[in-house]
């Protein structure tokens, strides 16, 4: 059974993260992943989850659906705090 994808990228992103005595000398600001991704979707009830993880097998078949491609830079980003709107009276 495949993982829900978010359960996956989490995994992933604590993986590079230093511990230990690391942790206080290095930093990571900054990752880029670009890894080849099994996808797929699981109905529950009216909603849908995504599942996704590492592919199961090295070498596809000409039977298997190809694999996706997940791509992204994380990096952080200082988010100014938009103004809320007023409560009415």
């Amino acid at each position: 059974m495949r993982p829900e994808l978010w359960t996956t990228l989490v995994d992933l992103m604590e993986s590079v993260q230093p511990t230990g005595a690391a942790a206080e000398v290095l930093r990571v600001d900054r990752m880029e992943v670009d890894l080849p991704i099994d996808i797929s979707f699981r109905g529950t009830g009216d909603d849908a989850v995504i599942l996704g993880g590492a592919p199961r097998w090295r070498m596809p078949t000409a039977f298997d659906r190809p694999f996706g491609r997940l791509r992204m830079v994380l990096r952080p980003e200082v988010v100014a705090v938009l103004p809320t709107p007023a409560e009415p009276r």
